[in-house]
């Protein structure tokens, strides 16, 4: 059984569980490391292969993952064997394929309060998961960039009002449309957004006004961070 509580890999500085990942595949071994709750592998570019099964049966007490700019290829079904899971991150891997089904197909946890997949492949062209607020209650960070989404933002999202979603970020997709009321009420409460780069309906000035709030002059259209 282990003892490590976290292992952050980022290939710059040594770290207790860095020495068999380099290349290649994702140790299955790593399944056994049973009191692991928070594990970051970033900039490892020459890693491939799917999360291994045992990861699922055996990190159950994992709350905290991401995996950015690695090779990564799926299937990503340990994920749905996380019950432990919190925060996922999903960042960089433009050879991982998603499941088709969408978020509710990738990971199902109804406990994640911090969601984000960035540039990876298998969504172009789907539109956003009318289901997100329910299927995540607690979710306060939620970023879905870079992953040819199409669409207008869901009415249902409107739940979004009332819930503790603080940050939203679904920049350089290809969504359309008007902006919901209920979003400019969030960003009146400090809310931090990202819309830019997509086809919304207006533009700066409009959105400016619409929120009641001066955007960054640095910031993309519809965006107010």
């Amino acid at each position: 059984m282990s003892v490590w509580s976290s292992c952050n890999i980022a290939f710059t500085t040594p770290a207790p569980c860095v020495a068999a990942l380099r290349t290649g595949p994702l140790p299955a071994s790593w399944g056994n490391l049973t009191q692991l709750s928070e594990l970051r592998i970033i900039n490892a570019p020459l890693v491939t292969g799917p999360l291994p099964a045992e990861w699922g049966t055996g990190l159950n007490q994992i709350q905290r993952l991401e995996l950015s700019n690695m090779s990564l290829t799926g299937p990503l079904d340990s994920l749905g064997n996380m019950s432990s899971l919190t925060s996922l991150a999903l960042r960089h891997m433009p050879g991982l394929i998603l499941p088709s089904g969408g978020l509710p197909a990738l990971v199902s946890n109804t406990s994640l309060t911090e969601l984000t997949v960035a540039n990876v492949s298998g969504w172009n062209g789907l539109p956003l998961d009318a289901n997100i607020p329910t299927s995540y209650p607690n979710i306060s960070r939620l970023g879905l960039m870079g992953l040819g989404l199409a669409g207008t933002i869901p009415t249902s999202w409107q739940s979004f009002r009332a819930q503790q979603l603080r940050n939203l970020y679904l920049s350089f997709n290809g969504l359309n449309g008007t902006l919901p009321s209920w979003l400019a009420s969030k960003v009146a409460r400090g809310f931090s957004l990202d819309l830019g780069s997509n086809s919304f309906t207006g533009g700066q000035s409009c959105f400016t006004a619409w929120a009641g709030q001066q955007l960054s002059s640095s910031a993309s259209p519809f965006s107010y961070l």
